[in-house]
């Protein structure tokens, strides 16, 4: 591993307070759904409860889809509402622009436990792996361009229409729809915002973070691989859409598949079935 001298990091104060709000929104759409069933709205509660889930879950499926697409290229889609549709839920997770997204995730690829390896918890620490990365002025500035270049490319064409409009779009995905669900579906609108908005983003980001930093620390290692581990647990995996099978995506990350157990190489084989995607590519041992 390259050795490095960590610099004194500089707090992005405007991302400390948005990631504080959602915290904080977060653990208040907990208390109000509690609330709300104390005072007998239970089921009206267990409707939002489950929107907040399933569009958790959506989430999760939205940023493999993205990882295994639009960053690592591991297969193609043959309708452009695939890439719409990809897109916007992609935008609902608050994560980035895509292009900044590909390009941050290629350098971590390529600059693994360097000072360049933005989520890298061997260098930078584990807490700052896990969320820190992104409330610190040196990391949350796009990778350089030739980690992102290939998105200009025709099979990219719609996505990239998408990016100009990235916050708004994304702000509406996020907190907008899921309250206005909420409103239509079962009049609230409240926790429509407050679970189904705030508190599935901080579940979401949390779960995700947990690849950049327990996936990367704790787990099987793979001969040749640095830093980044496997985990044995189904329930882990299951939860994760198959992202802690991590080790083996280091080792071949063209392959759609990242193990035996992969939830997220499921949904692509699913949509291949149906014509969605095609020309996925395999790692040898799982041919």
């Amino acid at each position: 591993m390259e050795k490095v001298t960590r610099p004194s990091y500089q707090w992005a104060w405007e991302h400390v307070t948005a990631h504080a709000l959602i915290t904080l929104l977060g653990l208040a759409g907990i208390v109000y759904v509690g609330v709300r069933i104390a005072e007998g709205y239970v089921w009206p509660s267990i409707a939002t409860i489950l929107l907040g889930l399933i569009y958790w879950r959506i989430g999760l499926y939205a940023i493999t889809f993205m990882h295994r697409y639009y960053v690592h290229e591991q297969f193609k889609v043959k309708s452009a509402w695939v890439q719409v549709v990809s897109t916007l839920a992609f935008y609902s997770t608050l994560q980035s622009p895509i292009r900044i997204w590909r390009g941050w995730h290629r350098q971590h690829h390529d600059e693994v436990d360097t000072y360049k390896d933005r989520t890298s918890p061997v260098v930078h620490g584990a807490m700052h792996a896990h969320m820190l990365v992104w409330m610190r002025k040196q990391f949350i500035k796009p990778a350089p361009a030739r980690y992102s270049k290939n998105l200009g490319g025709p099979e990219y064409t719609v996505a990239m229409k998408f990016e100009p409009y990235y916050l708004p779009l994304a702000l509406m995905l996020a907190f907008g729809l899921p309250t206005l669900i909420a409103w239509i579906g079962w009049n609230d609108p409240i926790g429509g915002l407050g679970f189904g908005g705030f508190t599935r983003l901080l579940i979401l980001l949390h779960t995700t973070w947990t690849i950049n930093s327990l996936m990367h620390m704790k787990g099987e290692k793979m001969e040749g691989v640095r830093s980044a581990t496997n985990s044995h647990s189904r329930l882990f995996t299951w939860l994760i859409v198959g992202e802690p099978n991590h080790a083996r995506h280091h080792k071949w990350p063209d392959s759609y598949r990242f193990g035996t157990f992969d939830p997220g190489a499921r949904m692509i084989e699913w949509m291949e079935k149906r014509g969605l995607v095609y020309d996925l590519k395999k790692a040898r041992d799982l041919a």
